[in-house]
């Protein structure tokens, strides 16, 4: 499968709610059949199992997304572990989507290795025709993308050819549709509560060392003001430095598609790749033995990308050692209007900060976040 061409967004496409009735247009615009549950559409393959759900916030300051879960449906031994971490920590370093985790299953005498997928996207605003069927058609060939790597590192995930295979197949499938299968738990569960986009807004320090505060109902009234039905546009980093400055980041620096800043201490790069797409990444410089703290860091990353539907976390070796990155990326091939990109640009500002702070806290007991009025 081919990703959907990066053309200029059309003028009369205007964003509208996300139902499942029309992400199963969109699969089946791609010649997909589709299972349907209560709260969910189910895309059986022969090696992977792809779950789409429309989550509706359970938290004030969570934004509704549509999310794409991916489940293979073989598993590995435990003494693949260590080939795991390695195949699962350059997947999510190189690619956008979707990010991969594992997952222990049976008891203490049988245990396995199960690999898991999910990408997600924000819906608070809509979407237009064109932005879901670039959501669903991405979420659809980066599972299956996925699934052929993970196939070639590891042969044993291929499912056979045999009637007793089908059986199991068809019984994951139904479970599947009930929300039965392993492997697909709420996201979010375990985590604090995210940051909303209004309070990510107000508690962003400027270099200055002062938060310039923003209430809901303004930051509400500049959506309105700029059109959240409008039809999308092409995005450029013109319109993500505005973005920024409407979220009360003032002071950044261009370079090119990349605009950098400090963010209560910690440096954040903004910028737009060839997808296209707009990446918000976060760095966290450790304070770990390159290789011995490898591994623990790692399983730290993963088990907070198994609950969060829009960051991810992945380890990086540079010649100053060991580094943490949080990333949180949104496709741009279909356009955002004024009123999306604004949204977007402040939620995953809020959600990767929140990020470092859960995963720094975690790994080293206190956080790299320097959250304005807090004790030095």
């Amino acid at each position: 499968m081919g990703r959907r061409s990066s053309t200029t967004p059309s003028g009369d496409d205007p964003s509208r709610p996300v139902t499942l009735p029309r992400v199963a247009v969109a699969l089946s615009a791609l010649g997909l059949h589709c299972l349907y549950g209560e709260d969910r559409l189910v895309v059986p393959w022969n090696d992977h199992i792809l779950v789409v759900r429309r989550l509706m916030p359970t938290r004030p300051s969570e934004p509704a997304t549509l999310r794409f879960d991916m489940v293979l449906r073989q598993r590995l031994e435990m003494a693949d572990m260590p080939k795991v971490a390695e195949v699962l920590n350059a997947w999510n370093q190189e690619r956008l989507d979707p990010t991969v985790t594992m997952a222990l299953q049976g008891d203490v005498l049988n245990t396995h290795v199960q690999f898991r997928a999910h990408s997600a996207v924000i819906i608070d605003l809509g979407l237009s025709d064109e932005q879901l069927a670039t959501a669903v058609e991405l979420g659809v060939d980066t599972s299956v993308l996925l699934t052929r790597e993970m196939i070639s590192q590891f042969p044993q995930l291929a499912t056979e050819d045999s009637q007793v295979a089908t059986e199991i197949r068809n019984r994951q499938d139904h479970d599947a549709v009930r929300g039965v299968l392993d492997g697909l738990p709420r996201p979010d569960e375990g985590l604090p509560a995210p940051i909303s986009a209004e309070e990510a807004a107000s508690r962003a320090a400027h270099p200055s060392g002062q938060s310039r505060a923003r209430t809901a109902a303004a930051t509400r009234q500049e959506f309105l003001e700029a059109g959240v039905g409008a039809s999308p546009r092409e995005v450029v980093v013109e319109h993500v430095q505005a973005s920024l400055t409407a979220a009360g980041i003032e002071k950044q620096q261009v370079v090119d598609d990349l605009v950098l800043a400090w963010i209560n201490g910690v440096l954040f790069a903004f910028y737009l790749d060839n997808g296209p797409s707009l990446l918000i990444r976060a760095f966290w410089e450790v304070e770990a033995d390159p290789n011995a703290d490898r591994f623990r860091l790692f399983l730290v990353c993963n088990d907070f990308n198994a609950k969060s539907s829009l960051v991810k976390s992945f380890t990086q070796k540079d010649r100053d050692g060991l580094q943490v990155r949080m990333e949180f990326t949104v496709n741009l091939s279909a356009g955002q209007n004024a009123a999306q990109l604004k949204h977007l640009v402040t939620v995953g500002m809020g959600q990767v900060m929140a990020a470092v702070d859960v995963i720094s806290t975690e790994a080293s007991g206190e956080t790299a976040v320097e959250w304005p009025g807090q004790d030095g």
